[in-house]
């Protein structure tokens, strides 16, 4: 816990009460953070599957696709035949423990031409980027989501891209989804708070 908090002591030129004050920031941040990745991974897990299904043809999707190489989706599946017994399975039996990252790596270059060009990148109506800012923009998402999981630091980051990072992808896969996000996100307020909180005019809140 000392080396954690020593990251927070340097950050504020060693003046504890200020630590502190930026220790309850980075939660508040991170918490209000959590909302628009969990939108995000939701909706984009829910639209590559849509095209995953409506290409293959099949529900058990992950039968179809040999070109997906996962040591992930490999275990899962060998899971679920037995613990299923072959039968056919609703798809969310498999999509629902796959992470956030195997959903990213669909969209990485190894997989441009054999799922990109003819079946994902119709999960992004709104497209207005390429695969490769797409990929490099939700992998920054993904790094983000996971200093946060680990209720690792995060007020270093530039959390105002990160942020919009994350809108913009939503906006790719879903205009109302972004709308509905961006009014209910407290992320921009607060991020306009942080130098209140450390400098005691604002109560820390989390």
């Amino acid at each position: 816990m000392l080396h954690r908090f020593n990251r927070y002591l340097k950050e504020v030129d060693l003046d504890k009460e200020r630590a502190i004050r930026l220790y309850a920031w980075n939660i508040e941040i991170s918490a209000a953070l959590w909302g628009g990745i969990h939108i995000l991974e939701i909706t984009l897990r829910k639209q590559l599957l849509r095209e995953l299904i409506s290409a293959s043809k099949r529900l058990d999707w992950w039968n179809y696709y040999d070109t997906v190489n996962s040591r992930i989706l490999k275990n899962l599946k060998q899971k679920i035949s037995s613990e299923s017994n072959d039968h056919l399975l609703d798809p969310n039996d498999l999509d629902s423990q796959l992470p956030f990252g195997f959903w990213i790596g669909l969209l990485s270059n190894r997989y441009h031409q054999s799922l990109w060009v003819p079946i994902l990148n119709k999960s992004f109506p709104n497209l207005n980027q390429n695969r490769a800012e797409i990929h490099k923009n939700l992998y920054a998402v993904l790094r983000l989501r996971n200093r946060i999981a680990h209720h690792e630091p995060i007020f270093d980051l530039d959390l105002f891209l990160l942020s919009n990072n994350i809108k913009n992808v939503l906006g790719l896969l879903d205009l109302n989804k972004e709308i509905w996000l961006d009014k209910n996100s407290r992320v921009d307020a607060v991020l306009k708070k942080k130098n209140l909180v450390l400098n005691g005019e604002h109560e820390t809140s989390f």
